[in-house]
């Protein structure tokens, strides 16, 4: 018979679970801490308004929500939080964008720097990366959603590519027409899954499986930092 009861399996389960969700919180927290510097009314703030919608769908307290849009705009103590973009060289010449929130931007580099190093990585400066990408604002949708009509009215609107992927539907534009497409969206009563900036890479880097199984350990070691908020790569199999 084992040592270990199944209780104490379920709370390990439990556990790990809470941990993760309490690191998507933090992360989360901080996104709607910096877009509530532009305002605190999400009618008038698109980018406060998004980071909501994002922080409901991961089911993030109500009251988690608050406080943090309390402590960007100053009515709580506010915290001197930060945005800063690192850019990397993985293996093989792999293109990464890292996209940070910080209140600390020097702890914030030497833990970036850590993992990098520990999988022969390294940061690179800026520019040398980025030319490669280019920023575009994405929409996700799902695939019920979209007829011929309104494929129509999309590009009407600014919408530069259309493609299904997993039955939804991503539509890309300018960054400058996202939030105008957002709006076109919420007056047709159409649920938005996802809307954001993104950096989308120009070119793609085809890798082996070898160097997959690395790169995609790097990404996973990246993400587990509390400051890290986004990763974009330019590399396939």
């Amino acid at each position: 018979m084992s040592g270990h009861s199944k209780w104490s399996t379920i709370k390990h389960k439990k556990a790990l679970v809470d941990a993760k969700r309490g690191k998507l919180f933090s992360k989360l927290a901080n996104i709607i801490s910096i877009a509530s510097k532009n305002g605190t009314d999400p009618i008038l703030n698109p980018s406060l308004r998004l980071a909501i919608e994002k922080a409901k769908k991961a089911e993030m307290p109500t009251v988690n929500i608050q406080r943090a849009i309390d402590r960007g705009s100053g009515k709580s103590g506010a915290i001197d939080l930060k945005e800063e973009t690192y850019e990397a060289y993985g293996l093989g010449g792999v293109g990464l964008i890292i996209e940070t929130i910080s209140d600390n931007l020097i702890r914030t580099i030497a833990e970036i720097r850590a993992v990098l190093n520990r999988n022969n990585s390294k940061l690179a400066e800026n520019g040398a990366v980025s030319f490669q990408f280019v920023r575009v604002g994405q929409i996700i949708i799902n695939k019920d959603s979209l007829s011929n009509d309104l494929e129509l009215e999309l590009i009407d609107y600014g919408a530069e590519d259309i493609f299904e992927k997993n039955n939804e539907i991503i539509i890309y534009s300018k960054v400058e027409d996202l939030n105008k497409m957002v709006k076109y969206f919420e007056e047709k009563k159409i649920e938005i899954i996802d809307s954001e900036i993104i950096y989308q890479p120009k070119n793609i880097i085809k890798i082996d499986e070898k160097k997959l199984e690395k790169l995609n350990k790097l990404i996973v070691e990246l993400e587990n930092l509390d400051d890290i908020t986004n990763i974009y790569s330019n590399y396939c199999v």
